[in-house]
């Protein structure tokens, strides 16, 4: 996953200051830790400003300790605080002061998002150092004190994720589209939308594939119920990508097997019951199958998936049911020896440039040997739009040999699945 990369810090140290220049209710104390926080705000050594945060706390503290209603003090105290680093003491200041006065809300908002923007960047020397749990721990700070932006967020899920913490990952890609749609996208200048659109894209598909990875290890784990219904929540998460479609497809498949073999030696009140639970297992395969042929239309074993499910579905009803099974299996089938060439493990992986290689195997059936396929490569968008089409043209090698085939695709924008047709 790429991750968020820095923000530019100038840019908000620019309407700091001002956050605390229309503070009212003055007191020794309160213009004691106003001067320590704007010489903190000078100081290019980070021991020096966090010393000068500490000395504008100290001012404040007894009057903290005495539960002052003045508001100033707890603006002041939430602005040091976080510059000390102290995230959840800051962020209960804040709070506190905004509670008292309203009106500096516009200011307390400021004040949280320059908090947020110095925690996010440590957060990122963090992870380019590879100290991830320092990093995380950042990362949540930042998440304490501001939630309006994605980028924290963004960043804890590919976090998360690698950490094997699923849930933690999903909840903070979520939470990262929903701050996609919040209240600061209407004031963003066009650019930064476009940014924030591709955010929302990127945090959708990998909610998606996180959803999937689990799905696999439940697979792995033989918890084929499990591993479906996971393969199904990120088909439905992201219904662009073929392998959701497939995964789920295999999954039911694996459900189905033992079933059938159950029956052998089965009452009739046992058969029954079964042949209920197997009558659904079959439609949702079916489901399964056509959906990942809308990507993958010369994989046989699509095809041949579908095809046995109609002819099982047929044994188990009356003999109508039975001959439109098998009457449904048989056009698959057809369908299926019509194809001269079948297309396998197809995959797209980002190059260090930026593009995208789309790899895979053809296996020839009954094409002309030395003759040239075109396959037609789609790249689509997190809404199914076309982002890049390339022509893959691939020599034909003898029958039943396979061939490998890759192309390099410029691509703007993130990707959420790919589709193909024969050309030609």
């Amino acid at each position: 996953m790429k991750l968020a990369g820095k923000i530019n810090l100038a840019l908000l140290l620019m309407i700091l200051l001002p956050g605390i220049a229309f503070a009212q209710q003055e007191t020794r104390e309160t213009r004691e830790a106003n001067k320590f926080i704007g010489l903190a705000m000078v100081r290019q050594d980070p021991a020096e400003r966090v010393d000068m945060y500490r000395q504008a706390v100290e001012q404040l503290r007894p009057l903290m300790a005495a539960n002052t209603d003045n508001p100033l003090v707890w603006l002041l105290a939430g602005t040091a605080l976080a510059g000390m680093g102290e995230i959840e003491e800051a962020d209960r200041a804040f709070t506190r002061a905004q509670e008292m006065h309203p009106a500096y809300a516009e200011e307390i908002q400021i004040e949280r998002e320059g908090a947020w923007l110095a925690i996010f960047n440590q957060g990122i020397q963090h992870m380019d150092q590879q100290r991830y749990p320092e990093a995380i721990a950042a990362m949540e700070s930042a998440q304490t004190i501001y939630g309006e932006r994605p980028e924290a967020l963004m960043n804890l899920g590919a976090l998360y994720a690698n950490a094997g913490e699923y849930l933690k990952a999903e909840q903070a890609l979520r939470q990262a589209i929903a701050a996609t749609g919040g209240p600061l996208y209407g004031e963003l200048e066009p650019e930064q939308k476009a940014e924030w659109d591709r955010f929302r894209a990127m945090a959708t598909a990998n909610v998606a594939q996180i959803q999937a990875q689990q799905g696999i290890e439940s697979f792995e784990g033989e918890q084929f119920d499990s591993a479906a219904a996971r393969f199904l929540r990120a088909a439905e998460t992201n219904p662009h990508a073929r392998d959701y479609w497939f995964n789920y497809g295999q999954a039911l498949w694996a459900m189905s097997t033992p079933m059938e073999a159950s029956l052998e030696g089965a009452t009739q009140a046992d058969s029954a019951r079964v042949f209920e639970q197997l009558g659904d297992l079959y439609s949702r395969i079916q489901f399964a199958a056509q959906k990942a042929r809308e990507f993958d239309p010369n994989n046989d074993v699509l095809y041949l998936m579908e095809a046995r499910t109609h002819r099982m579905s047929g044994e188990f009803g009356s003999a109508a049911q039975r001959e439109a099974g098998h009457q449904q299996a048989l056009r698959l089938l057809e369908s299926h020896d019509a194809l001269t060439v079948h297309i396998d493990n197809v995959s797209t992986q980002p190059d260090e440039e930026g593009n995208v290689v789309i790899s895979g195997q053809l296996t020839n059936v009954k094409a002309a040997e030395s003759s040239s396929i075109t396959l037609r490569f789609t790249l689509l968008g997190h809404e199914g739009d076309a982002l890049a089409t390339q022509d893959v043209v691939v020599s034909v090698p003898a029958t039943e040999q396979v061939v490998t085939f890759d192309a390099t695709v410029p691509v703007e924008g993130e990707i959420a699945g790919w589709k193909y047709v024969i050309a030609g």
